[in-house]
């Protein structure tokens, strides 16, 4: 997936770009799924709301993995790291996926046949975007767990490079610490 490698590419990290992908595609998956049980299929109004919702689904995903790999801890288990990245950023994900979809689905009144369909699917797959997000998302700390190096000390979203690297959060954070 083309947006999941930018994504890697952005954290610099291939166990995040591998996680981004199935929140990535779920909700277009699951939303395509709805069009041919209700025999809707591919109009312009369907690949436009599914276009939008994609976008915005991820970037609730890159929020998320921004929030975790804030909340990571060398000396923590990463579960801890996944349930304070949950519980911080959780609340806001919730709220604006929930807005965005009740603000869609207004258009489910409109007169307009591919207005109709846009709305309710852009809101459904905002909705589905925000559970793959919550449920999908966080059941990857164990894709992440087992990535970590042996001895715990270094992030899978900090580049595997060395501690001296200027490129490296690892080296930005350090420097913190020291000033």
């Amino acid at each position: 997936m083309f947006v999941a490698a930018f994504i890697g590419l952005a954290f610099r990290s291939f166990v995040v770009m591998l996680a981004s992908i199935l929140p990535g595609i779920f909700p277009i998956v699951l939303s395509g799924m709805v069009l041919w049980a209700l025999g809707e299929g591919l109009q312009f109004a369907s690949v436009v709301a599914l276009t939008v919702s994609f976008g915005l689904g991820l970037s609730a995903t890159i929020h998320f993995l921004n929030r975790l790999g804030r909340e990571e801890r060398p000396d923590q288990d990463p579960a801890i790291a996944v349930e304070r990245a949950t519980v911080l950023v959780g609340p806001p994900l919730i709220l604006t996926s929930v807005v965005l979809a009740c603000g869609l689905i207004v258009t489910v009144f409109s007169d307009l046949p591919s207005l109709r369909l846009f709305g309710w699917l852009s809101a459904f797959a905002m909705l589905a975007a925000l559970a793959a997000d919550l449920l999908i998302l966080a059941a990857h700390r164990h894709i992440l767990e087992q990535a970590r190096t042996p001895d715990g000390r270094q992030s899978v979203l900090q580049v595997k490079g060395e501690q001296g690297d200027i490129r490296s959060p690892c080296f930005w954070r350090a420097r913190r610490r020291l000033q």
